[in-house]
């Protein structure tokens, strides 16, 4: 009947837009991983900016300034 091919088409659909997009879990995982495993570029240019600021100290106790 009519109602069995309507449901059947919008299972095909359903399952045809489940095999082509990321589901809302992946996507939450994806995130979740990012956030939990790797630094902001503001932490990375902190920790930059702190590195380099402890080679020009030590540079500048060895070393004679002009």
């Amino acid at each position: 009947d009519m109602n069995s091919a309507i449901n059947q088409k919008a299972n095909e659909i359903t399952s045809c837009v489940s095999e082509t997009y990321a589901t809302i879990s992946s996507v939450t995982d994806v995130s979740n991983n990012l956030k939990n495993n790797y630094s902001t570029t503001k932490d990375m240019n902190s920790a930059i900016n702190q590195k380099a600021n402890e080679i020009t100290s030590s540079v500048s106790e060895t070393y004679a300034t002009k």
